[in-house]
Parts: structure tokens; sequence; C-alpha cells
């Protein structure tokens, strides 16, 4: 891979990254695998990150073969001979991995219109995403008493509500 972990550091230090499991395990390069952390394997884990030309900024490699995941990272920098627990800590984040690449970050969900109303405390953020989407663009029905939100096509309905309108007061329930 190339580069996908990056940091910043003063221009000029000995870095490496620490790559773990969401489940706390240390990745150790020579076994090409993660395993629970062990003291004397410590070295074993230091991936090395390269400075791009006296910048300061830091790039490792994510090991190939690894799983869809997201993975933590930390970033630390070797002070002595050899990878030690005790080097200092100068960044630590988390990096999504789709196996082969950093994915790009996800805006906004896949939009896809509703089919009914969304609920308080069971729809997710991309139902309401959507929900939002359908009023604002979506064709609207309405008569005296009964609102409805068409799909986009206006081919069937989506939900429908209780309209009134006294002459002072509009009024109208929820959309179910």
């Amino acid at each position: 891979m190339a580069g996908e972990i990056q940091f910043t550091d003063v221009s000029g230090m000995l870095n490496y990254v620490l790559l773990l499991s969401t489940t706390g395990e240390f990745y150790n390069a020579t076994l090409a695998a993660f395993e629970p952390f062990t003291p004397p394997n410590f070295p074993d884990y230091a991936l090395p990150a390269t400075e791009l030309e006296f910048t300061g900024i830091y790039l490792a490699d994510m090991p190939a073969g690894l799983a869809p995941n997201f993975y933590n990272v930390v970033a630390k920098r070797q002070v002595a001979a050899a990878p030690a627990t005790s080097d200092p800590i100068i960044a630590a984040g988390s990096v999504g991995w789709s196996g082969v690449a950093v994915p790009p970050p996800a805006i906004f969900p896949e939009v896809a219109e509703p089919l009914v109303a969304p609920e308080f405390g069971t729809a997710t953020f991309g139902d309401w995403f959507s929900w939002l989407a359908a009023l604002a663009k979506n064709p609207q029905t309405q008569t005296i008493a009964l609102q409805t939100l068409l799909t986009n096509a206006g081919t069937a309905a989506i939900a429908s509500r209780m309209v009134a309108d006294d002459g002072q007061i509009f009024s109208a329930d929820k959309w179910g």
C-alpha cells in the first residue's frame, strides 16, 4: 500500500506507527497478524513511517492483506535504537480500511426514497435524511382535510396527515 496513514511531527524524527484492531489487539508485522499485546514483541508492532522531504509530514503504509474494518493508529517517536513501549506518543486516531484503500468519507448517506414516515427511536439518520429530502422534493396533494406526500414519480402515497384550517389557525397532525 502507499502512505495511507498520515501524521505530523518535528522534521527529522524517526517515527513509527502501531496498528490496533477494534478489539485492542496489536498488528505484528513479522507474523502479519493481530495478537494480544505481548511486551517482548513490541518491536514487531512498529510499522515504519517516512517523512516527506523535511516537511514534518510522515506517512506509513497499511499492511497488505488486512480485512476491511476500522483500525486504531498510534504514532510514536523512536528515541533509542529500537522501538520501545516508553517512546512518546505524538499522534493517535483511527483509519477506515476497505481492504485495498482508505475509502472516502461518507458525508451523506445513500438517499433512497422513503416508504413510510420515520418514527423517533427506531429510524436511522439515513431514514430521516431521506424523509426530509422527500418532503422538499416530492409532489404533495392536499384536500380540505388531508395532505399527502407522494413518491417522486407522483404515482403512490408515502404518508398522509390530517389538516384543518378555520380561517385563523392552520393545524396539521403528524405524518403517518
